[in-house]
């Protein structure tokens, strides 16, 4: 579960902006949906967990670097503002990203995925070695099944049921949103093609690129189907293939 904070003091924007924010994962919880530096500062001070935070530089009762300057927030932040001269302040108060108004879906969306490869790098062991799932406990209808992750070669969400598709072409449904699979996968093996698909590195056959970006990726075994990786995500997917 990922969860998010939303400070707008727009009405429709937040209601907008908090609906953006539903579409980026399907496991997203928003702790809170406010408008003023008085409710961010009491929120912030309540003890919520907080995971992510997308805040409005200026509320309408006042800044909310005033709040982040006084109470030493851990969550990164992506801020949202009309302005866009406080790009260096918000990098020196946990800001991750800065998006002008009015907010763009794939503007979000790239921000969303700077914040999913940062928790990639940043969430170790003690020992500071990335921490990866080795195996994955599955359902395959009464029984489960307890299978080593490197089995695996496709996980794939129909209808927001996921399924982990083996080499040998066995379907088990397993218990997890993608994104929150995805956060726990080696990603030098796994990759995030699209919403609804994460592929081992070695079941991509080929693909090829549109005019607008897009990359059409051919899988082989067991899932022989393509699937578009976005615009925003190709050049993270071609860097991760040719590496």
């Amino acid at each position: 579960m990922i969860r998010v904070l939303v400070v707008e003091d727009e009405p429709p924007a937040r209601t907008r902006l908090t609906r953006l924010v539903k579409e980026m994962a399907v496991d997203v919880h928003i702790v809170a949906s406010i408008g003023s530096l008085a409710e961010f500062h009491e929120i912030l001070t309540s003890g919520a967990e907080i995971d992510l935070a997308l805040v409005d530089v200026q509320l309408s009762d006042g800044v909310s670097f005033d709040v982040l300057s006084r109470i030493d927030a851990t969550f990164p932040v992506i801020f949202t503002t009309a302005y866009d001269q406080f790009v260096l302040k918000a990098f020196e108060h946990q800001g991750i990203a800065y998006l002008l108004k009015p907010i763009r879906r794939e503007d979000l969306r790239k921000a969303w995925d700077k914040y999913v490869t940062l928790e990639h790098h940043f969430v170790k062991k003690p020992d500071d070695v990335p921490s990866f799932r080795e195996r994955l406990v599955l359902r395959k209808g009464r029984d489960h099944h307890n299978l080593a992750v490197s089995e695996i070669a496709v996980f794939k969400s129909v209808h927001k049921i996921v399924f982990a598709i083996t080499d040998n072409r066995e379907q088990y449904i397993i218990d997890m949103p993608l994104s929150t699979i995805e956060l726990e996968l080696d990603p030098s093996r796994y990759f995030r093609l699209s919403r609804q698909v994460i592929a081992r590195i070695d079941v991509i056959q080929r693909f090829r690129q549109d005019a607008k970006g897009r990359c059409y990726v051919t899988l082989n075994t067991p899932v022989e189907e393509t699937v578009v990786v976005s615009q925003e995500r190709t050049a993270q997917f071609k860097a991760w293939l040719d590496r």
